[in-house]
């Protein structure tokens, strides 16, 4: 395969936020839990209360270990069949797999719609619009979670779920995998661009997006990961749920995720530990060089004390400084 032009790169990532672009996502995870204490399995499973997804209105939510680490985070909605979770690319088997380790008596069953269901991610000014008129629905905003809505389309139904709260970002389209290619050229013909994996990876950093196996791993806990939105702490028990509360409870949260912006003659590279004060206070995990901002930006841990936005910082490379500033996200 050839690799994308560098040209080709930037036009795409600089579409994305100036207007609009289309993101197929063949490999998201998508599982369905249906049966009749589905929604009580669901809640003890995931960080967010799942007794308020409705046919309107989901949730984010992360999947915890019992230590309170990251096993995914799952965008949740619901069907007349079940609660829908969707997550991260080619988590599919794995997380049907851990979740069915904690169905014992339930009237549960989990069901992998990975192969018979497919995904389009809309991002960019004009993505709402572009699905109004695409799918004839509207997406108002949903405090504390995001607007759900479902439309025809060439006579399968098509599930819209909002942008909602960060790290949310997109409008989400899951269909039929049949009609996703005929769903993906009308969604381009209202004026969203086709993106590439390359320059998505410079969107989501620019974004402020984490992803699985980089921001999300079983070495963090939603709170490190800037995560509010996807955590209740007023729910009740879920795996996990005694840490996440405790580090909440005792401001315990060790390091956050956070943005960090180098000037744009560094090398993305270059950019792997970060220090302050001679001291070292955190590390990158994903980094990329920006265009529209000028700048080499990044997703990074950094210790709570020194995780402020405006603290200066500097990774080194070869022996040289090289001065960052921290950020909140997404980048601006």
């Amino acid at each position: 395969m050839t690799a994308p032009h560098v040209d080709d790169v930037a036009r795409e990532a600089q579409a994305a936020f100036e207007r609009g672009v289309l993101r197929e996502q063949p490999a998201r995870a998508r599982l369905l839990v249906k049966g009749n204490e589905r929604v009580d399995f669901v809640n003890r499973m995931c960080t967010n209360d799942a007794r308020k997804v409705e046919g309107r209105f989901g949730l984010l939510a992360v999947l915890t270990t019992a230590k309170g680490r990251i096993v995914d985070l799952v965008r949740l909605f619901a069907r007349d069949d079940g609660i829908v979770l969707l997550g991260s690319d080619g988590r599919g088997a794995p997380l049907k797999q851990w979740l069915e380790k904690y169905v014992v008596m339930e009237d549960v069953a989990i069901d992998d719609l990975t192969a018979s269901a497919g995904t389009l991610l809309a991002f960019g000014p004009n993505a709402e619009a572009a699905v109004k008129q695409v799918v004839g629905v509207e997406l108002p905003p949903a405090p504390g979670g995001f607007a759900v809505a479902s439309a025809s389309f060439e006579g399968a139904v098509v599930h819209a779920l909002g942008r909602g709260e960060p790290p949310l970002h997109s409008v989400e389209l899951v269909a039929a995998a049949a009609v996703i290619p005929a769903l993906a050229a009308r969604l381009r013909d209202a004026g969203l661009a086709p993106i590439g994996d390359a320059a998505w990876e410079q969107v989501r950093v620019e974004a402020g997006i984490p992803l699985f196996g980089r921001e999300l791993t079983e070495n963090v806990n939603p709170l490190e990961a800037s995560l509010p939105s996807a955590v209740s702490f007023t729910k009740g028990c879920y795996i996990g749920q005694e840490v996440v509360a405790r580090l909440n409870s005792y401001s315990k949260v060790q390091r956050h995720l956070v943005g960090v912006k180098f000037p744009a003659a560094v090398d993305p590279a270059a950019v792997n530990e970060l220090f302050c004060d001679l001291l070292r206070v955190g590390h990158v995990t994903s980094v990329a060089r920006s265009a529209r901002l000028n700048a080499t930006v990044a997703l990074a841990f950094v210790k709570s004390e020194y995780s402020r936005p405006g603290t200066e910082v500097y990774t080194v490379r070869d022996g040289e400084q090289l001065r960052g500033t921290l950020c909140e996200l997404p980048f601006r």
